[in-house]
């Protein structure tokens, strides 16, 4: 083997290696930012679903007390007419 295909081989080798690496830490990355990216969208998730339920149970409240007024005042009401 002369020189030139010596060093045709061993370059082709090395960028056949090089490549391989290459792809690995790109994939490596890829997975990295695929999961950092999911935990934040399920955290997210999350922290919508509690915002959601701490606001419809602050509406229910606010209803429960302004039923509850309601019928308070209707008692009262009823009571005086009774007298």
């Amino acid at each position: 083997m002369n020189t030139f295909t010596k060093l045709t081989a061993a370059a082709l080798f090395l960028s056949t290696s090089i490549s391989a690496q290459a792809n690995s830490i790109t994939l490596d990355l890829y997975s990295e930012v695929s999961e950092q990216i999911t935990s934040i969208i399920s955290t997210q998730i999350e922290e919508a679903k509690s915002a959601t339920l701490r606001s419809v149970t602050d509406a229910l409240n606010s209803e429960l007390k302004k039923q509850n007024n309601n019928l308070n005042t209707a008692q009262i009401n009823k009571e005086e007419d009774n007298d």
